[in-house]
């Protein structure tokens, strides 16, 4: 995949090599062992270019990470080119990271978790959706010119009503009355910021986790709040643990894209996802 040498063999002999080199590593381990696959490593560095593997030889001096967290990255290396078959979701992860029969696999999710945070907040891995990859030495480098990129909570605010009301809402405007049939227009509203509306009678408000008042608004006070006959009601979206990450993210990513900056890349870089 560009990441080793002209040495490496693709044949049965390279395979058998990485067995053994496993099982030897493992020899002395209980009888209920399971090789993980990060333990296939040690098997291919040699080959693998130094440019390649040099974020994970420097992950064990990293003070920010465990030892756990290297283990980890070396597995996302070696799925790194194969996301179409394996893709490299959690569940996934935990499968191929199981080291003994027995193992609590709801703990070892959770060990993967923190490690996959970690790794991230080091800029050592990429999330797209649940989907976990490696990042190359080029993929860093962009990481890191996006993390440079400001984004206002106006540019947030503006591209989650887009998502809100024009992709999920389909861009409605009206709303049909029961019985007669009459068709009203309505305001549109997210986080108290109108999106592309007039001066209606009728408000349908979407209360966000960017919103400063969202843990104030509890369910029963929107229901309160809608039901008081001012026409208005408000829907309170549930809790969205990357939700400020991605739509800053996704904005980083569109104003790179049309940065000097991104005309130097070379050819061969390819942002995950």
């Amino acid at each position: 995949m560009g990441a080793t040498g002209k040495h490496l063999s693709r044949g049965e002999r390279s395979l058998l090599d990485a067995f053994q080199s496993a099982a030897v590593q493992n020899a002395g381990k209980p009888i209920n062992t399971l090789i993980p696959l990060y333990d296939f490593y040690p098997s291919i560095d040699s080959f693998i270019d130094s440019i390649a593997k040099k974020s994970i030889d420097q992950a064990p001096f990293n003070e920010a990470l465990e030892p756990y967290d290297t283990l980890l990255l070396k597995a996302l290396f070696l799925i790194r080119y194969i996301s179409e078959n394996i893709k490299p979701n959690i569940d996934n992860l935990a499968t191929l990271c199981v080291d003994e029969v027995d193992a609590d696999k709801l703990s070892l999710k959770r060990r993967i978790q923190e490690s996959l945070a970690r790794l991230e907040q080091q800029q050592l891995v990429s999330r797209n959706g649940d989907h976990w990859f490696f990042l190359t030495n080029e993929e860093r480098d962009v990481a890191r010119e996006l993390g440079h990129v400001d984004v206002s909570s106006t540019e947030r605010t503006r591209l989650l009503s887009e998502l809100v009301f024009e992709d999920i809402l389909k861009g409605q405007t009206k709303v049909r009355h029961r019985d007669t049939k009459a068709d009203y227009d309505f305001n549109r509203l997210l986080d108290g910021a109108p999106w592309k509306t007039a001066n209606h009678t009728l408000t349908l408000e979407i209360l966000t986790p960017l919103a400063d008042n969202y843990e104030r608004m509890h369910e029963a006070t929107c229901i309160m709040r809608s039901s008081e006959s001012t026409g208005r009601a408000i829907i309170r979206m549930a809790e969205g643990q990357r939700l400020y990450e991605e739509l800053t993210l996704y904005l980083q990513i569109e104003k790179y894209i049309i940065s000097p900056k991104a005309g130097q890349a070379t050819p061969s870089l390819a942002y995950p996802g």
